[in-house]
């Protein structure tokens, strides 16, 4: 496992290739501030913003994260950012239903990929459903522009 962290950190690029002053800020207050989640394969320091708070309201639910890992000099080592967006809303039935868009990108804010689905879970929090919606080409107006405000929204908190 400590050589495939390694390995992904030798390709990590360095954080000083990063595109943008802004962009700049926020990968580094993931790697400063970011709540640590150890996976199978390295690392995520995740940011979150939740409005409103009571998550038994609708509400949105957003999330950024680095991924990454930690080398053997145990230096947290960032090599891809994701960013996940969610609307929750109740249905009459008491189900929800959870818009989720998920955008990764490189380290210097392009975007590299992204998905569109909605989820459909019960009361009790078991996924009954997944809704994988069509997608634009990465490249479109549409999607260029959600990845763009996605960003300056995280750019202001």
């Amino acid at each position: 496992m400590k050589f495939l962290g390694a390995l992904l950190v030798s390709l990590a690029l360095p954080l000083a290739a990063l595109a943008s002053p802004e962009w700049d800020q926020l990968v580094a207050k993931m790697i400063n501030e970011g709540t640590p989640l150890e996976f199978q394969h390295g690392e995520l320091r995740s940011l979150r913003h939740i409005e409103p708070s009571d998550i038994s309201l609708p509400h949105v639910a957003e999330y950024i994260s680095t991924i990454g890992a930690v080398d053997l000099e145990g230096r947290y080592v960032a090599f891809s950012v994701s960013a996940v967006n969610e609307d929750w809303r109740l249905t009459d039935t008491g189900y929800w239903n959870i818009e989720q868009w998920i955008f990764e990108s490189d380290l210097d804010g392009n975007m590299t990929r992204f998905f569109h689905r909605t989820i459909v879970e019960d009361g009790e929090g078991r996924v009954l459903e997944i809704i994988d919606h069509p997608k634009d080409p990465i490249d479109s107006p549409e999607m260029t522009g959600r990845w763009e405000s996605l960003k300056k929204v995280w750019y202001g908190r």
